[in-house]
């Protein structure tokens, strides 16, 4: 595959699905969306201006556009994680890197652990879609298959801040015996060390050319437990190890637990579990997979409809022969459960079960639209119990505002501005008010208007504050635009780059303005000029947030 044809896909991706599953989508994903031939050709410029540069050259090369915002975000109720977004420019310039080599890493994957990874496996073509799909539905039946064939026990384990600690030089070795092209390897190499502030690990958590690259940091250590003969299944970073006694089972975790450690890896401390089969897949798993608090729900009247929604199968391939069919006896079954009644019990525990709060979310999409409005309602209400989802309550609540009935809708909305004024726990990560911003677009109050302001005021996230622009743009803030029209040269380079489409909604003021600045816009900011002027000519006047 030639360059510039994977950049075009990695645009296309990018455009079709996000750039990450942790933040909300930038305006980028839109231009991307729009242009991809344009944006394809900017990208492939920048590459072959890359190879001329040198080694030496590479990091002053990159910087312009290598420029990221890492926010901190809830992991489960008693943790944090940070999760790095990175400019939409590099972003997109990395993953067709990664897209190049990643025929050749799967490659290597399939020789050396075929059928045991079934983790972000690779799918040749052109499809903005990167990964074969349903790869946990085949995970899970997969660990079963092996579990019902060979009674036996069974240990699970994963390995403790994977993507914060993985070398790159285990990366680049493995890129070289894969045998990606040595150019290929040497940008990937210097983009990674520049997005880790020069440290020699860590990968942006959420991102595909992460996904990809995560999975061949772990090639070494899959080609050493096939070659110590130990039975098992990985998705990411989760190991299911198959053994005939618990000791044989235990041996091999110590094994994997030593080749970790030789990566610069370890186990979960807190997550190892050794158990007879029967117990972890059998007709009893549901009770052992839940914590103690939430196991008291199964002796209520809740019990049988907890278990039935643990246990439906939800996996859904829209490209089947059958997908119509699949879809509906999903939607039938998915309707019949009683997931408001097991919310409302969830909450009211001291730490709701994370597991069966982020099947209530898989089940989202085949379930009445009011009962969806009415589980979002009950979360907002209770959002500072369930901190930790509150994102993708948010997430899922946008699309409904336009649906819902107005008096409906101005109660959503009330309920959202007294969250965010309050600033309990539930609005104390950034990652949460990012979310929350999203919402606040779409409410015409004044109120959401001074709280949009103040976000933007209290916090130095570029990401936050590109939002809070491109939001003021969509609300018709003339004033407040014009203000950052006049610190222009003051704003950060995700906000100049929002204020460049917003310009456009600033009719002869943003005309002059353009004119005097364009001559210093980048490739990439003349790509977003060129995009926004013609949306404004198809009559596309409000920005997509």
């Amino acid at each position: 595959m030639h360059i510039r044809a994977s950049f075009l896909r990695g645009v296309r991706s990018i455009g079709q699905n996000g750039d990450t599953d942790i933040f909300p989508s930038p305006l980028d994903k839109y231009l991307f969306f729009d242009n991809p031939e344009a944006c394809a050709d900017c990208l492939h410029e920048y590459f072959n201006e890359a190879c001329k540069v040198g080694s030496s050259g590479l990091k002053s090369f990159f910087r312009p556009f290598l420029s990221k915002d890492t926010v901190l975000s809830h992991a489960g109720f008693k943790g944090f994680r940070w999760a790095t977004q990175i400019h939409q420019f590099g972003n997109a310039y990395l993953l067709g890197l990664v897209i190049h080599a990643a025929d050749r890493i799967q490659v290597r994957r399939d020789a050396v652990a075929g059928g045991r990874s079934f983790s972000y496996n690779f799918r040749s073509g052109e499809s903005s879609s990167l990964f074969t799909p349903n790869g946990w539905q085949s995970f899970e039946s997969a660990k079963r298959e092996i579990a019902r064939q060979r009674p036996g026990y069974v240990g699970i384990a994963d390995i403790a801040d994977f993507y914060s600690r993985v070398y790159h030089h285990r990366i680049k070795n493995e890129m070289n015996h894969a045998g990606v092209d040595g150019q290929i390897v040497l940008q990937i190499d210097v983009m990674l060390s520049m997005i880790a502030d020069d440290k020699s690990f860590g990968l942006p958590i959420g991102g595909d050319a992460s996904r990809i690259l995560a999975e061949l940091a772990l090639v070494p250590v899959d080609e050493q437990l096939v070659t110590d003969g130990i039975e098992y299944r990985r998705y990411v970073d989760d190991y299911v190890i198959f053994g005939p006694t618990r000791a044989d089972v235990f041996r091999s975790v110590v094994r994997l637990s030593e080749i970790l450690h030789s990566h610069g890896l370890s186990l979960q401390k807190s997550k190892l579990r050794i158990d007879n089969v029967s117990s972890l897949f059998g007709a009893t798993d549901l009770k052992s997979e839940l914590d103690a608090e939430s196991r008291v729900s199964l002796e209520t009247d809740l019990s049988l409809e907890i278990r039935r929604m643990m246990l439906l199968d939800i996996s859904y391939d829209p490209y089947s022969e059958t997908a119509k069919e699949d879809y509906d006896r999903l939607k039938e079954e998915a309707e019949t459960i009683r997931v408001g009644d097991i919310l409302s019990h969830q909450i009211k525990l001291p730490h709701p079960n994370m597991s069966i709060l982020r099947r209530i979310f898989r089940l989202f999409k085949f379930i009445d639209f009011d009962q969806q409005a009415a589980l979002v309602e009950m979360m907002l209400d209770n959002s500072h119990l369930i901190f930790p989802i509150l994102p993708r309550v948010l997430h899922v609540a946008k699309p409904m505002v336009s649906k819902i009935d107005p008096v409906k809708r101005g109660r959503l909305f009330r309920k959202l501005r007294a969250i965010v004024t309050a600033r309990r726990e539930d609005m104390a990560v950034p990652m949460n008010r990012l979310f929350a911003l999203r919402l606040l677009a779409h409410d015409p109050s004044t109120e959401a208007t001074k709280l949009i302001a103040e976000m933007y005021r209290d916090t130095n996230h570029p990401s936050l504050r590109r939002d809070a622009v491109l939001v003021m743009a969509r609300r018709g803030n003339w004033s407040w635009l014009g203000e950052r029209r006049k610190l222009f040269d003051q704003l950060h380079q995700w906000e100049q780059e929002a204020f460049i489409a917003c310009s456009f909604l600033l009719g002869d003021e943003g005309a002059h303005w353009r004119r005097g600045y364009s001559k210093g816009f980048s490739g990439f900011q003349m790509l977003t000029l060129d995009w926004m002027q013609a949306r404004v000519q198809d009559g596309k006047r409000l920005l997509p947030v």
